[in-house]
């Protein structure tokens, strides 16, 4: 029996070649511009923070105790900030290609999160999580859940004028839902979809883990962000028609 041979030609073999060595390349500068980030975040707004927390300390020392308020403004921007920074080496750390470490649970980095937010201000939070759900979400996905969760948050702070948030982490029929709601303000989120950053990148995160993101505000009477991971959200859907 025969065998027939098959000849590839050259000019082929050199375009393979050639597709390799510029994805070799493109690997190369890849890496190089990670590792600048990695020292420029490092050396540059690393250690600002740093000098601001001194700053802080220092500011604190020349208060005196007829200000307790004002100490204790400091003191919760100051744990704000230790956040902020341990985000950042969380972020060198794991997004920038350093070993995996083990995190903190889910849940207890979720209610750290909006108490460290809410605590300078009046209003009153409820944080329910149902552990179920925690279990449910893939680990790649959680930290985008930890940004979309500070968002929605630091929004209820800044601008809902609120008296009171709710926080809840839930599951039902294999579905998770993550809810922030407040009865503040409002807005019209037709109009601030178009001028707000956070709002866009609120919706990049969702898409981003194949979540879907209903986002329902009420001039006067508050607003309430759900995160879906599962189903499509046909609440979602009504509110865009």
């Amino acid at each position: 029996m025969s065998e027939t041979l098959k000849l590839v030609p050259t000019g082929i073999e050199e375009d393979k070649e050639t597709t390799l060595e510029g994805c070799r390349q493109r690997i190369f500068l890849l890496e190089q511009d990670r590792e600048r980030i990695k020292r420029d975040l490092h050396d540059g707004i690393l250690q600002t923070l740093y000098s601001v927390g001194l700053t802080m300390t220092a500011a604190k020392l020349l208060m005196t105790s007829a200000q307790p308020e004002a100490a204790g403004q400091v003191d919760s921007a100051s744990a704000q900030l230790d956040q902020a920074i341990r985000e950042i080496r969380q972020f060198l750390d794991m997004d920038l290609g350093a070993s995996e470490e083990e995190e903190e649970p889910l849940e207890r980095q979720m209610r750290a999160l909006v108490e460290n937010i809410t605590r300078a201000v009046p209003a009153t939070c409820h944080i329910e999580i149902d552990p179920h759900a925690i279990d449910l979400i893939p680990k790649e996905h959680r930290r985008q859940i930890l940004y979309i969760l500070r968002e929605s948050v630091s929004n209820c702070v800044r601008h809902a004028q609120t008296d009171a948030i709710i926080v809840s982490l839930a599951e039902a029929g294999g579905e998770v839902t993550l809810v922030v709601e407040d009865d503040g303000m409002g807005f019209n989120y037709e109009g601030a979809v178009r001028r707000r950053h956070g709002l866009k990148n609120l919706t990049a995160r969702a898409n981003q883990i194949g979540g879907r993101l209903c986002i329902t505000s009420i001039p006067g009477q508050g607003t309430r962000l759900m995160l879906k991971l599962g189903e499509r959200c046909d609440a979602c859907q009504a509110q865009r028609k």
